[in-house]
């Protein structure tokens, strides 16, 4: 359909889907310092109030690998090379953790305004509880803010380009990351 836009009114409510990369920069206590250009996920629904506003829950997720060579030492983000040992112990079955993955999510209220109507420019923030597993698990409080520009191929979908700030604080861990995403947002 791509006909004359219909008004909001008709569709308010969306979910969105949205995948983009992120360098992210992570202060752990187990990790060393340091910065990885990481993958970024983000779910959303919400309703649209109006042209210019949109309020939704927002869900996002942000994916480090991380890696050692001994039992004892920090992570370092990304892969590390791992050579041959000539005078290590046998290992332990169930030992020690020389890889994992650290997934930083966050969650909640999202709000979105489009000074220039439903298509074009729009500014978002969020900010709810921050969550992270794969170390150890923490909770804390995660923030983003973003700006992007949003166009309809039809009343029904619309599609986006986008980019912010994301931070997450624990109680020993902070995380800041800006980012780049792309977004599909069907309306119902």
């Amino acid at each position: 359909d791509l006909g004359p836009a219909r008004p909001i009114s008709e569709f308010p409510w969306f979910v969105s889907i949205g995948a983009g990369v992120g360098y992210a920069s992570v202060v752990h206590p187990q990790i060393v310092q340091g910065a990885i250009a990481t993958p970024t996920f983000t779910l959303l629904a919400g309703y649209t109030f109006r042209e210019r506003f949109t309020l939704g829950f927002d869900w996002s997720a942000v994916e480090a690998q991380l890696g050692r060579d001994t039992l004892g030492e920090q992570f370092r983000l990304g892969y590390s090379p791992q050579a041959g040992c000539t005078g290590c112990k046998p290992k332990v079955p169930g030992g020690d953790i020389g890889a994992t993955s650290l997934v930083m999510n966050t969650v909640g209220a999202r709000f979105e305004y489009a000074p220039l109507g439903r298509d074009g420019l729009f500014l978002g923030a969020t900010a709810g509880l921050a969550f992270m597993v794969g170390l150890e698990s923490q909770s804390g409080f995660g923030a983003a803010g973003r700006v992007g520009y949003r166009f309809r191929p039809s009343n029904i979908i619309a599609l986006s380009v986008e980019g912010g700030v994301q931070a997450q604080l624990y109680d020993d861990t902070q995380m800041y990351m800006p980012f780049g995403a792309l977004s599909l947002r069907p309306y119902f």
